[in-house]
């Protein structure tokens, strides 16, 4: 990139890419977390990764759909390491988030959240009639184990395993689509 010699250089052109990406890129992740730190924290992350790679952002003045893809893998890491992976998944989606695709994903990122709603759809549709109710009951309606198992007239234990099960069948999928991409 010819940096080598010239950081001062290479520190100038990185600046203005910041200041013009920055605060999309925050702004996405705020929409994601629901936390300004974690936002603030995951959106330094992300461009400490760019500052790493002079080879994606060189020349490149305006956002680009490489950028939120690896905004997206950073948050999906954040939320792994904060244990919370389980309880969002279902609400990552881009209509609960409120978020405009339009205005920062391009065609084929369009096209890659249908395909990961229609996934999840097509996965609850072939889980057990019992799992997907039990599921859908707590995530959709907001019920605890213990509002299922009497309205269902079933054990809380039983109720929790259908959770369980349920969350486990989700993880595989959406782990297998998302990390289909990047081979």
């Amino acid at each position: 990139m010819g940096f080598e010699n010239d950081s001062y250089e290479k520190v100038k052109v990185f600046r203005r890419f910041f200041n013009k990406n920055y605060p999309k890129i925050k702004n996405f992740s705020l929409k994601i977390l629901k936390v300004e730190e974690d936002a603030e924290d995951v959106t330094q992350d992300i461009f400490i990764k760019y500052w790493e790679r002079p080879d994606l952002w060189y020349g490149k003045e305006s956002i680009d759909n490489l950028l939120f893809i690896i905004a997206r893998n950073v948050i999906f890491n954040f939320l792994k390491r904060k244990s919370i992976f389980d309880n969002q998944l279902i609400e990552l989606s881009d209509d609960s988030l409120g978020i405009q695709v339009s205005d920062w994903i391009s065609p084929d990122d369009e096209l890659q959240a249908e395909e990961t709603r229609l996934l999840i759809q097509m996965t609850l549709e072939h889980m057990p009639e019992k799992r997907r109710h039990v599921f859908l009951m707590h995530k959709m309606e907001g019920l605890s184990a213990v509002q299922i198992a009497e309205k269902l007239d079933i054990s809380v234990r039983t109720v929790e395993h259908h959770i369980y099960r349920a969350m486990v069948e989700l993880k595989k999928v959406l782990f297998l689509l998302f990390f289909s991409h990047f081979v």
